[in-house]
């Protein structure tokens, strides 16, 4: 496929952008227009760049139709089982990570509690009440720019979550929700997740790749400039 969904800028991306290299996948969050599912760059000295999914899990949605079946070209598939997991366990923990820069007890939290039948249920309850929460962030009014993409870039992180295969993911959130704060009823817990994920700064992402724009706009300004110069002396040689 030549395009795909940045979960942490909100935007769509396209296979050719000059930006993009292959850890653009776990630093910009590439998912599928399609499934949702994490995708990743690739490209070659005989195919053009697209954007491929990662290897098929027990949960994984099989009948994606962007989703493309090649054990001939896809070099991909040629690698052993814990060559194809590791790009999703990368992109999975450099998710965390993010959530771990704004709340620095996030990983020691987590890894002192222990999962419980409460935390199983709240994430099964997240889960079927996706669409509500996603609704309601719709529906939020607010002139300001930054809130808006924010809100947007949580609407992706909260599909994000409710994967199948992200279960894991969600539960670490939810244990470290419990243990900072009181959840009694539904409502409380959506609310608390999205107030917690409205809090990181998922936007430092989108800061540092348009500073990666700039900067290579300004590369490229500087090239231009230092090849015309050659260009000119060389002429002047000639004359």
């Amino acid at each position: 496929m030549f395009y795909a969904k940045s979960m942490y800028l909100s935007q769509i991306i396209s296979a050719d952008d000059d930006n993009l290299d292959y850890s653009s996948y776990q630093r910009l969050g590439l998912r599928c227009l399609s499934c949702g599912e994490e995708v990743y760059l690739k490209k070659g000295e005989k195919n053009q760049p697209h954007f491929a999914h990662f290897k098929i899990l027990e949960n994984s949605p099989q009948n994606c139709s962007l989703r493309v079946f090649s054990d001939d070209l896809d070099s991909w598939r040629r690698l052993t089982i814990h060559g194809k997991n590791q790009r999703r366990r990368i992109f999975n923990q450099y998710f965390l990570d993010i959530i771990n820069n704004t709340y620095p007890d996030f990983f020691i939290i987590t890894n002192e509690v222990k999962e419980n039948e409460k935390h199983e249920k709240t994430v099964k309850i997240i889960k079927e009440s996706k669409q509500n929460i996603i609704s309601s962030l719709r529906l939020i009014n607010d002139s300001t720019e930054e809130t808006i993409l924010k809100n947007v870039i949580v609407i992706e992180i909260i599909d994000y979550l409710c994967l199948d295969h992200r279960k894991d993911t969600l539960l670490i959130i939810i244990k470290y929700l419990f243990k900072q704060n009181k959840a009694e009823d539904l409502t409380t817990i959506c609310q608390l997740l999205v107030d917690f994920l409205k809090k990181v700064n998922w936007l430092l992402n989108y800061d540092l790749f348009s500073q990666k724009i700039i900067l290579l706009s300004e590369d490229e300004k500087k090239n231009k400039l230092s090849k015309n110069k050659t260009e000119k002396k060389l002429k002047l040689q000639m004359v």
